[in-house]
């Protein structure tokens, strides 16, 4: 029996996340993920280089370098991805059948470029969309992703991803919309957390244990922490305040401090 080999050899993009990356070369050499699996194919320096799948580092060291960086983030930090549902932008997947790594940070709910609220569910099946499938942009069911709607987002919101993306990606990653300088010396894992703790506990009906969210991956759960924590972020510390206060003030006539609010 002849050992399968790869015909179509695509090179990732320096942006592209692991899983869709591997997906696309799968679907263009009429394959599926296992068989790469099988043939060794994994999203690493080393396993791209052996199979043909990088250009020589001297010609562009800066796509070694960002394949470096991605997958050591996802081995190291499987935390702060998203995994229970596969996030994108209808717009840039309808432009480039790319599978932007940035969709899938816990907490990156929209995308800067279109101003829109990512998508994680079809609208044909009312499915959500996950990795067990065999066509990049398209939903088992058949349904074409390319074509599903996309609602507008505030523009706190599609800062505040723009913001992760950069953090993600690093310098000379081109930024589409000014960062928020409170963030810009953190490290992307460093602002989640900000924005888990700002959306959960400035919220005054959050309720008890608001960080204990088990479905941070579902835009359903995360866009109410994400809308609130972006717009403290984007004028802080007037809103940092004013969410205070506002916190104050369901306590009605009997003021106590932050941790009596909480």
């Amino acid at each position: 029996m002849l050992e399968p080999t790869l015909l179509m050899r695509h090179f990732p993009h320096r942006d592209e996340w692991p899983q869709g990356y591997l997906l696309r070369l799968a679907e263009a050499n009429l394959m599926t993920r296992s068989d790469l699996e099988q043939m060794g194919v994994a999203f690493t320096q080393g396993s791209l280089r052996e199979h043909s799948l990088l250009p020589d580092e001297s010609l562009d060291p800066g796509l070694h370098q960002q394949i470096r960086q991605i997958a050591s983030l996802v081995d190291k930090t499987g935390r702060y991805w998203n995994r229970q549902r596969a996030r994108f932008c209808p717009h840039c997947l309808n432009e480039s059948p790319i599978w932007t790594a940035a969709w899938e940070l816990i907490f990156h709910d929209a995308c800067p470029r279109h101003g829109v609220w990512l998508v994680d569910q079809c609208s044909s099946c009312h499915q959500p969309i996950s990795w067990d499938r065999d066509h990049l942009v398209r939903c088992p069911c058949g349904a074409d992703l390319r074509a599903e709607p996309a609602s507008a987002c505030p523009s706190s919101v599609a800062q505040l991803s723009a913001q992760l993306a950069q953090q993600l990606y690093g310098p000379p990653w081109a930024n589409p919309l000014p960062g928020i300088p409170l963030l810009a010396t953190m490290r992307c894992v460093e602002v989640q957390q900000l924005i888990r703790f700002l959306g959960a506990y400035m919220d005054p009906h959050a309720g008890s244990k608001p960080m204990k969210r088990q479905h941070a991956g579902e835009l359903a759960e995360s866009w109410p922490v994400t809308s609130l924590a972006a717009e403290i972020l984007r004028d802080w510390p007037n809103a940092f305040h004013a969410a205070l206060n506002q916190l104050q003030d369901t306590q009605g006539p009997q003021k106590s401090g932050l941790y009596g609010c909480l």
